[in-house]
């Protein structure tokens, strides 16, 4: 008798724990899936807004359409790297996870995300092979650093997905120049938003700093590091109409000597710098110059008044910023994914319309700028007024 009760209570809880397995199994058969893809990380403010964005439209009533919704993030943590086989390992990891969770949409932000990842998802219409192979050997070649000769097979970019079904949708956002170096032009399963400047807003703001400053503005000029996307920034520069200003070429410092030479070069030539990109000048004391010192360094050397154009140049110790919203950037990119899971994708690419205003008016005080009210009251009222010079990191040297 105690061997059928045994029996018995074993079969109930294979039965219970074989019940709790299908539940588990159906559960996640019905998740709608969602994989966000950072080329960056959390100690960025860029990403930090961004994901404030997805986060705004993760709690409006738009998830409702939207049954069993989940949201996953990847941040590959690729700031400042310039080793291949870091960029190799970030590609895996992302694709182990899409190959395991098989999300139905990927948000994939800023532009290294797009060569290592999106890339590789699209979805391309028949008899492109040649041409995606040869897209494969320019993403490889800006993106292999010091890994010379490295193939995209390094890269996994010789293995695009094959779709029995309908492709996922790929969202892209944070990029600055074009998508067709990603091919996203010739696939058939992409939409997303650009992280173009705002240049009007631009020139606005350096007419007013032009009123303020009490010298000679002889024209305009952009320096930004040498990196991929900071040449894509220069190439937009350059191929904007920045009257009433002479806009001089931009400047690609790549090293901490060659960009010491460009802030000395506009001092002489009475230029007013902007800049965007600037996370990945070498070198100091053998390491990649910190951000913060280098905008500390250019803001106590430069002649004349420096204007930012992204999220973080106040708080590395930039005097202004204007730069294009993040949290747009973040919202618009989840919107698109709930209409793709909705079955209704929109393949109009967006343009950012949203931009930021940042400043720190002891700069401004330090500088004798007076600007108007209106700079203090925007940057105020989104928590990017700085009223007093930040703690300094950069000391009075120069390095060669």
């Amino acid at each position: 008798m105690s061997r059928i009760l045994k029996a018995g209570t074993y079969l109930i809880v294979v039965g219970i724990l074989g019940f709790v397995a299908w539940l588990i199994i159906d559960n996640n058969a019905e998740q709608t899936k969602v994989l966000i893809v950072h080329s960056y990380n959390t100690d960025m403010t860029w990403v930090n807004d961004i994901d404030e964005g997805i986060n705004r439209v993760l709690e409006s009533d738009a998830v409702d359409e939207v049954r069993n919704l989940v949201v996953r993030r990847h941040y590959m943590g690729l700031l400042g790297q310039d080793n291949c086989f870091i960029f190799k390992n970030a590609a895996s990891d992302v694709r182990f996870t899409i190959d395991d969770w098989k999300p139905k949409v990927i948000i994939i932000v800023d532009d290294i995300g797009q060569s290592l990842v999106g890339f590789n998802q699209l979805a391309f219409e028949p008899g492109a092979e040649a041409e995606r192979d040869a897209m494969a050997q320019r993403i490889t070649a800006n993106i292999s650093g010091k890994c010379e000769g490295a193939k995209p097979d390094f890269f996994g970019l010789n293995n695009p997905v094959q779709y029995d079904g309908a492709p996922m949708q790929i969202i892209f956002a944070g990029v600055n120049g074009g998508v067709e170096k990603y091919g996203y032009d010739r696939a058939t399963n992409v939409s997303g938003i650009f992280e173009h400047k705002n240049y009007a807003s631009l020139v606005e703001t350096l007419q007013t700093l032009e009123s303020a400053y009490e010298g000679d503005v002889a024209g305009i000029q952009m320096i930004n590091d040498a990196s991929g996307v900071a040449q894509a920034e220069n190439s937009n520069y350059e191929s904007y109409n920045w009257a009433p200003f002479e806009s001089h070429p931009a400047v690609s410092a790549g090293t901490l000597a060659a960009w010491q030479a460009a802030v000395e070069a506009a001092n002489e030539q009475d230029l007013m710098l902007l800049t965007a990109n600037y996370d990945n000048v070498c070198c100091r004391d053998g390491e990649r110059v910190d951000a913060s010192w280098l905008i500390q360094w250019t803001e106590a050397n430069a002649k004349l008044p420096v204007l930012g154009a992204n999220t973080k140049f106040v708080t590395d110790g930039g005097m202004i910023t204007v730069a294009i919203s993040g949290t747009e950037q973040g919202a618009v990119a989840m919107d698109l994914a709930l209409k793709a899971l909705a079955g209704e994708p929109d393949d109009n690419w967006r343009e950012a319309q949203q931009y930021l205003i940042g400043m720190n008016h002891g700069l401004f005080r330090k500088r004798n700028l007076d600007m108007p009210s209106i700079y203090r009251a925007f940057s105020t009222e989104i928590g990017q007024f700085q009223p007093e010079i930040l703690e300094q990191v950069y000391v009075e040297e120069k390095v060669n």
